[in-house]
């Protein structure tokens, strides 16, 4: 796995971590104030294409992402997030979470011969 492909992992962990903390505390979904759910579904859609999976994984996942951000279009700046969304929104990011490790498991020998790679290589190097 790649820096780039360990570093989408992490951010995307982190991501998960906050929508789901947003979900929960009935954050707002657009605020000029501080980080807002639409501001961490668009960094979401930005760190998946560096993530190490299957692209029709990703495909999948950045058409549900579209598909909310859309409808939480219909909320005001600073409006908290209503409980029936936020219900929907944990269900995604733990769907979401289900696919991404059932992704990664599938593909661990992949990782892990692409980690025994990049360590040949930069022991070579030295």
């Amino acid at each position: 796995m790649t820096q780039n492909g360990i570093n989408a992992v992490f951010q995307t962990g982190v991501i998960f971590g906050r929508i789901t903390q947003l979900s929960v505390d009935r954050g707002f979904v657009m605020s000029q104030k501080e980080m807002a759910l639409s501001d961490l579904l668009t960094l979401l859609s930005e760190e998946m294409g560096d993530l190490p999976v299957n692209p029709s994984v990703c495909e999948r996942i950045l058409a549900e992402v579209k598909e909310l951000i859309e409808s939480l279009k219909k909320y005001e700046a600073d409006e908290p997030l209503k409980i029936d969304d936020s219900r929907i929104m944990i269900g995604f990011v733990s769907r979401w979470t289900d696919i991404l490790l059932d992704e990664f498991i599938n593909h661990s020998g992949d990782i892990q011969n692409d980690t025994e790679n990049a360590i040949e290589i930069a022991e070579s190097e030295e």
